[in-house]
Order: structure tokens, then C-alpha cells, then sequence
């Protein structure tokens, strides 16, 4: 049976790849997020560009590449303003160097964005990135 009146009289192939890319335009983010370079703590420095950026469907990508002091057990090096933090905790391994070696440190975003870095041992540069949802 035919439910509609087809223009035409039928459809073509491009006639379906019109409509698919149509559809897919509509549904397109055409604007890129807006890059932001993290504000460190005092003693933390960019080793390269840190940056973070939220897009349109509410995921939020940190990437940190610092140099600082680090001492082993906890160390607070950023923290990300309100609209860019976490649902909930969110934890990565990071990379750290240091002058007794290289390692796999934690990296925790915290709810309330504080950006925390837990290691073993002392270091003096760490790296890691994350995505994760953002806050309603």
C-alpha cells in the first residue's frame, strides 16, 4: 500500500543523499568549543599549551602538560571554574617525571574542580588528559 504521493513519481538515489546530508546538517555542531588555557596554582607553570573546553553536548576535555614542584602524596596544581567541573570525581593516570625517575601518578578533578595530583614519589613535571560530563 502507499501511504503518500511520491514527487516524481520515485525516489532516487539522490534524492536520498540530498535528504541524509540535509539531516545530518541540521544535526551538525558547526561551531568549534572555545579552547581555554588552565589558570595554575602558585609554584605550577605550563610546560606546554593546558587547556580546557566544554562542547555543546555537555562533555567537558581537560589536557595538562605542567611543571611545578611536586611532592609525593597529594598536590592541588589548578582548579576549573563553575560550568567546566566534573558530575562526579573523575580520576586518570597521569605521567610524572622527576629526579628519580619517571612514574604513573593519579590524577583527580574533584566536583568542585580542584585539579589534584597524588604520586609516590617527588616531581617536577606532569601530563595527563580527560573528558568527562560536566555539571548540570
Amino acid at each position: 500500500s502507499v501511504s503518500g504521493i511520491i514527487p516524481g513519481g520515485s525516489i532516487t538515489t539522490d534524492m536520498l543523499a540530498d535528504d541524509v546530508i540535509s539531516i545530518l546538517d541540521s544535526k551538525a555542531d558547526k561551531t568549534q568549543p572555545l579552547e581555554q588555557e588552565i589558570s595554575f596554582k602558585s609554584g605550577w607553570s605550563n610546560a606546554a599549551t593546558s587547556t580546557y573546553y566544554k562542547t555543546q553536548d555537555g562533555s567537558c576535555t581537560v589536557n595538562c602538560s605542567v611543571n611545578g614542584t611536586g611532592v609525593p602524596n597529594e598536590n592541588l596544581i589548578a582548579s576549573l571554574p563553575a560550568g567546566f567541573r566534573p558530575k562526579k570525581t573523575v580520576c586518570r593516570a597521569a605521567h610524572v617525571y622527576g629526579d628519580s625517575g619517571r612514574g604513573i601518578a593519579e590524577a583527580q578533578i574533584l566536583e568542585n574542580g580542584d585539579i589534584i595530583i597524588y604520586s609516590a614519589f617527588a616531581f617536577n613535571y606532569v601530563s595527563f588528559g580527560a573528558t568527562f560530563l560536566v555539571q548540570n
